[in-house]
């Protein structure tokens, strides 16, 4: 059993067949929304694993059997902790899997073997008109997505923040609040 698994397994009471992870698939789209989807529910699991190979954290929950990993190993955890638990990261990750979720009922039934011309443009059609929507009321949609950012962070100890921010920047654009 994987460290992953074994973190998963401890949390979970009631364990279902998933995998905590699945690969991203670079041809079938419907596949990578359910990678997307794997990661977000994983996502704690997934911090208290690398904090456990990165700074050995969690030893006296788990166990030490995992607690000798090289030093490589380790300074690459701790990279990919700060990276994925960075508030930019959780923003973006978010705002991708909220609005790519409207599109897994099309691709799983355009890549089916045979599909009607017409179906397939109807159901083109109502995706475009879920996006307007979405598109018109971006605000409130944004603010859902917000409050789901800020919830994941506290889940994994970090705060959200807002990108720094200057008077007199002159080679990018000033991100405002």
């Amino acid at each position: 059993m994987g460290l992953l698994e074994l973190i998963v397994t401890h949390n979970i009471v009631n364990e279902t067949k998933r995998k905590p992870l699945l690969d991203l698939c670079k041809k079938r789209w419907a596949e990578r929304h359910t990678a997307y989807q794997h990661f977000y529910q994983a996502f704690v699991f997934i911090v208290e694993a690398l904090e456990m190979i990165g700074f050995k954290r969690h030893l006296s929950k788990y166990g030490d059997m995992y607690a000798d990993w090289d030093p490589a190993n380790c300074n690459e955890a701790q990279q990919i902790l700060a990276s994925i638990t960075s508030f930019k990261f959780i923003v973006v990750f978010m705002t991708m899997y909220q609005y790519l979720a409207h599109l897994v009922g099309i691709t799983v039934k355009l890549q089916r073997a045979t599909v009607d011309i017409v179906e397939a443009h109807d159901i083109i059609t109502e995706v475009g008109s879920s996006y307007r929507k979405q598109r018109e009321d971006c605000g409130t949609n944004f603010s859902h997505i917000y409050n789901q950012c800020v919830s994941m962070t506290e889940k994994v100890g970090t705060a959200a923040e807002m990108p720094r921010l200057t008077s007199r920047q002159q080679h990018r654009s000033n991100a405002e609040a």
